[in-house]
């Protein structure tokens, strides 16, 4: 099954404040949608990280994931931190588990925008704005507005 990996941890994501941090993630969710729903093929998004549960906030479901993928996912996990943060990762962080989100669900929850009118095209002239109401637009006699009660 084709699927698109997501990859959770990153530098940049690690300096941001939380709200910040899900706020960039929202609109990430919202790009990766766009491509999903360019490419029919991709069925599945998904990523390995020990911030798997947060993910929830966003709408990501979890699963935990076998022994050596875990070990690998954690350790790549610990890496990142030592990383961009210079600090080891201690014992009671979670373990290293999947997040992710089917094709339609990702789709749902994150809808790719459309524009509200396609951009005019090159050399095209702009239309003139409207002189005001047609007559008898109004609902009054004669083109005039009704009386007021």
């Amino acid at each position: 099954m084709p699927a698109f990996e997501l990859h959770l941890e990153s530098q940049r994501l690690m300096e941001l404040a939380l709200f910040e941090a899900v706020r960039h993630l929202r609109r990430s969710l919202g790009k990766v949608a766009e491509k999903v729903a360019e490419d029919p093929e991709v069925r599945l998004v998904y990523g390995y990280t020990y911030l798997a549960d947060g993910g929830r906030i966003l709408g990501l479901k979890t699963a935990d994931l076998p022994f050596w993928p875990r070990l690998v996912a954690g350790l790549a996990s610990a890496w990142f931190l030592w990383l961009y943060q210079g600090e080891l990762p201690k014992r009671k962080r979670p373990p290293a588990r999947m997040t992710y989100l089917s094709r339609e669900e990702l789709l749902a929850l994150y809808p790719p925008s459309t524009p509200a009118s396609p951009p005019p095209a090159p050399g095209a002239g702009q239309s003139p704005p409207p002189e005001g109401p047609p007559e008898g637009a109004l609902g009054g006699v004669g083109g005039k507005p009704p009386a007021r009660l």
